[in-house]
């Protein structure tokens, strides 16, 4: 995963750490304030937990960046 951090942050002129900070936040808004159905299509939402779905999130970000699209 700090791969992924390290390659975005390169990207985007910044730290690994805030790019992990800032996914973090942005995946706490999405589920807060935005559409589930939207959210439901990429995740399970079977358990509302915060914590297990944003584990899915990321294994699902690292295999795409083991898989060397960004």
């Amino acid at each position: 995963m700090s791969m992924l951090y390290y390659k975005l942050s390169m990207m985007y002129n910044t730290t690994p750490s805030a790019v992990e900070r800032s996914i973090r936040h942005a995946f706490s808004i999405v589920l807060n304030k935005g559409d589930l159905k939207v959210v439901e299509k990429y995740l399970p939402l079977q358990s509302m937990g915060n914590g297990n779905l944003l584990n899915t999130f990321f294994v699902r970000l690292s295999q795409v960046g083991e898989q060397g699209k960004i």
